[in-house]
Formats: structure tokens, sequence, C-alpha cells
């Protein structure tokens, strides 16, 4: 009978190790699913924080600025190697044909791809065909933390601009180009404790080039202000999770105290004190003497903020 019994009991162990092999197969496999939906979920959030703009409260016109709206944009030249690192622009006349430009609209000159991986701000500029193929703008900037406030992936359009913009936290952007009604997203300067240029986030501007914002698109002055005054409203923006061409370098912050507080791009603000007067003549002298053909075909695009753009905020 012990013999017996004995061997009716194998296979019933044999049933219960093939249930426990089926059971930890099908563990694994909840596993593996569970990693893959979280990673598309990271990838493509939906339920990202609010932009650094979703309380914003106060807006102040651009007419603010009269008077302040460049001619033309910086250009590099073949011949003054340092003018790319010196004005953080460049031009590519080859037709590099960019995947992410999706649904043109061509009735702007740019469409602007935001790349989150590389920290990124790029403009193609339309070419011959009207297609939006030309390299144009490399611009470092500082995106939503990704797993806390990350900017979510689509394809927007530029809806209103505002000189000031108070943004989430009691804070300040300059040069606010809003790309979002439902997010909330702008493009905007480093935080400003107050509107006075005086009062930049140091941290903000020395984090640029690495993810730090609450889902709006961070850049120095000079670049935020190239934005809000050549990209008119209807113009593209695209935010993919890629890796796309880095954003140019943009100059160190000087540590000493008489520095502290102030944008070194920001060449519009009085008192600025990285522009001395000699500093403003040589800038001007360079200028006047690079090439002036962007000049024709690029004049600065007049900001649309009606009364309208302020009462939906």
């Amino acid at each position: 009978m012990s013999a017996a019994k004995e061997a009716s009991s194998k296979p019933n162990d044999t049933k219960r190790i093939l249930i426990t092999v089926v059971a930890l197969i099908a563990v694994v496999i909840l596993l593996v699913v569970i990693y893959v939906v979280s990673y598309r979920m990271k990838r493509g959030p939906q339920t990202a924080s609010p932009s650094d703009a979703v309380t914003a409260t106060d807006i102040v016109s651009p007419s603010e600025t009269a008077g302040t709206t460049e001619t033309a944009p910086p250009t590099e030249s073949t011949t003054n190697p340092t003018t790319a690192a010196t004005t953080g622009y460049v031009i590519d006349t080859d037709k590099n044909v960019n995947e992410f430009v999706r649904n043109p609209d061509y009735k702007s000159d740019f469409y602007v791809v935001v790349y989150t991986l590389s920290q990124s701000v790029v403009t193609y500029k339309k070419d011959s065909n009207g297609g939006y193929t030309k390299l144009y703008k490399r611009l470092k900037c500082s995106t939503g933390v990704k797993d806390v406030t990350p900017t979510k992936e689509g394809v927007y359009c530029i809806v209103n601009k505002f000189r000031w913009y108070r943004l989430m936290g009691g804070v300040y952007g300059q040069y606010c180009c809003r790309f979002s009604e439902e997010d909330g997203y702008y493009f905007h300067s480093v935080p400003y404790k107050s509107k006075d240029p005086s009062t930049m986030s140091n941290d903000g501007y020395d984090k640029l080039g690495r993810s730090a914002s609450h889902g709006c698109i961070r850049l120095c002055a000079r670049d935020a202000k190239w934005l809000y005054d050549y990209l008119p409203v209807g113009t593209q923006v695209s935010v993919v999770w890629e890796k796309g061409p880095y954003g140019l370098d943009i100059p160190a912050r000087n540590t000493d105290p008489k520095y502290d507080g102030w944008d070194p791009t920001d060449k519009w603000s009085v008192g600025n004190p990285y522009f001395t007067a000699e500093t403003t003549t040589t800038t001007t002298t360079t200028t006047t003497t690079e090439d002036t053909s962007a000049a024709k075909t690029d004049a600065p695009v007049t900001s649309s903020d009606p009364a309208s753009a302020t009462s939906s905020e």
C-alpha cells in the first residue's frame, strides 16, 4: 500500500510544479506589461502638473516695449567664427529634412521643434518650396522635469504673447509666447522675482540646458526675445521626446556681486552691468558689418496682443 501511495503522489507533485512554473511565468508577463505601460506613460504623460504659467494673473501688454524691437536678427558669418558663440544663432543653408515637422502652418516663416532629450529649441525656416527644411537656430532651454512636471509631447501653435507675465509661484517671465491654451505652456525667460530685470533667478539661468521648469520652456532673455519678436501667432510648435540638435552655448554668469540677478544676454534692459557703453559700441559696430541679407526677409513680426488676449487669462 505504501508503494502505491508513493506512486500516486508523484503525479500530484509534478502537477504542483507545473502550476508553480505557469504562475511564475504569468507574474513575469504581468511585470513586463506594467513596465511597458509605465514607460509609455512617461513618454507622453497625461497627468502632467500645471505649467509655470497656469496661475498667471498679471499681464503686461507688449506695447511697453515700444522702441526696443530689433530691426533684424543676428546671423552667423563664415568670416567671423565667433559670431555663433556670441549670438547663439546659426544658419545652415543645407536642406535638412526634419521628420518632426508635422501639419505645418505655412503663414509663418518658421517652424519650431522642442527636443526634450537634448533640452533644445530648434527653429526651421521655410525653403523655396514652402517646406520647413532649413535649420535656422539652435537655442538652449529648460523644459519640464521628467517624471515630475514634464512637457507633454504634441503639436501646438503660438496663440498669444506678453511682454511680462506672472508665473506660478508669484515669479515673472519676460518675452512670453503662449503655445498651449489647455496646458498653459509658454516660451519665456528664466524667472524673475518681480518685473525688474535685475531680479533674475541665478539658479534658473545656470540650469539652462537641463530640465527645470513646471512644463514651460525657459530660455535666456536674448533667445526668448527673438522668439517673441519673430514668431507670429499661429506658428506651429512640435514638442517631442527625442534628441535633436543641441542648443548653442550661452554666456556664463559673472559671479561678482554687481552682476547678481542680471541676465548676461539681456542687452535691452537699462542698467545691465554686462553691457557697458564700450560693450554697446562694440556690439553695434559688429552688427553693422555683418551680412544683412537676412534683414530684408526677417523683419520682426508685430506682436498680436489685443485686449482679447488678456481676457482669456
